[in-house]
């Protein structure tokens, strides 16, 4: 399926030149990098241009209403909003399908970083689930703290702390396999959550046997390192 491509009508000249210039011109961007004072100040300007596009917060909208209000301004356990409710019928939108492509990359085209690697990623989807996190039990609200924190390692709360930390050097719970030290496992040998992380908040997918949470499993190990010490 071809993908209609978005229509610029309504950028702006301001908005299209600025396109232009941040997507042509390498040579200039690749000077531009190589000289710190510089780069410093080109990176503050464009920062800056991107930020002021949108309103400042606090945001008008958020998830707690269609309408402006003094909770919804600080109330921040609702998500907020850039836009508010659309007025256009489902039907009239674009297709699960065609947004999708959106997303894709196209073979060919995609443009490899000479200065970055996976752990980039990595790095930024774990830190960003210290405090980009949605209420499980009702999607219009969140859970963060809105804090950049550790929460993600220590738990949003003391009693989650208190669960996961050895209580000796400020050090968390730990077990030693093969002389290496590991996070400790969340799961009992017969697939069942240990007792003592019964009050960690953990979300395990429903599809998962009691067989793949058995510490002995492959899928168990993976995922005790990844899960096994956030909330």
């Amino acid at each position: 399926m071809a993908v209609q491509e978005r229509s610029k009508a309504r950028d702006g000249i301001g908005n299209r030149l600025e396109s232009h210039i941040l997507t042509h011109y390498k040579p200039v961007w690749t000077i531009i990098q190589l000289i710190p004072p510089v780069r410093k100040r080109v990176n503050k300007i464009l920062i800056n241009r991107l930020i002021y596009k949108i309103p400042a917060r606090p945001y008008t909208m958020s998830t707690m209403a269609d309408y402006t209000s003094w909770d919804s301004l600080t109330d921040r356990t609702f998500t907020g909003r850039h836009l508010p409710p659309t007025t256009r019928q489902p039907d009239t939108l674009p297709s699960v399908d065609a947004v999708v492509q959106l997303f894709e990359r196209v073979p060919g085209q995609t443009i490899l970083s000479s200065k970055s690697t996976m752990l980039f990623p990595h790095f930024a989807q774990w830190f960003t689930d210290g405090f980009l996190r949605t209420d499980r039990e009702n999607y219009l609200k969140n859970t963060s703290n809105h804090e950049i924190d550790l929460c993600q390692v220590y738990g949003l709360t003391r009693a989650h702390t208190e669960l996961l930390r050895s209580h000796q050097h400020g050090l968390l719970k730990s077990q030693t396999i093969n002389g290496e030290e590991y996070p400790c496992y969340y799961f009992n040998p017969d697939g069942t959550a240990k007792a003592e992380f019964n009050g960690l908040p953990i979300v395990v997918p429903p599809d998962i046997t009691p067989e793949r949470k058995r510490p002995s499993s492959r899928w168990a190990w993976n995922e005790r390192t990844s899960r096994s010490a956030m909330p």
